[in-house]
């Protein structure tokens, strides 16, 4: 619910802001549900095993690779920016294509949780006949 709480915030409020309050109300609502999966990270190292040392191994990988996604946000950003500013039109053309990509990002999180919803027994049907063609 989180990731399409910010993906709506992104498309809806980011790509239509043309003030400093609508940004400002967009900063709230992502910040408040983008980073609502954080806290699951033990959860997620606890799914995967019981054994204790495998629980803070996959707590140490996740939070390696949020470290990376920190380092690189910065790098995809700035290459995402667009040098036409034009306001009349959505992300204020300079910020579109970090709209949609930031809001995709946020969709390929719903489209994970939908499928851990799918019963169990759909799911292994699907992997078990996408595994068996190659």
């Amino acid at each position: 619910m989180c990731s399409l709480m910010a993906m709506a915030a992104t498309f809806g409020l980011w790509g239509i802001a043309k003030s400093l309050g609508m940004l400002i109300t967009f900063g709230i609502i992502f910040g408040f549900f983008a980073y609502g999966f954080a806290t699951t990270k033990i959860g997620m190292g606890r799914a995967v095993s019981g054994d204790p040392s495998a629980v803070v191994a996959t707590f140490s990988i996740l939070v390696f690779l949020q470290g990376v996604g920190n380092i690189l946000v910065g790098l995809i950003s700035a290459g995402l920016l667009s040098k036409i500013v034009r306001v009349d039109t959505y992300g204020v053309d300079m910020y579109k294509s970090l709209v949609i990509f930031t809001g995709v990002c946020m969709l390929s999180a719903v489209v994970i949780i939908m499928w851990f919803l799918l019963p169990r027994k759909i799911r292994n049907a699907q992997f078990c006949q996408s595994s068996s063609g190659t």
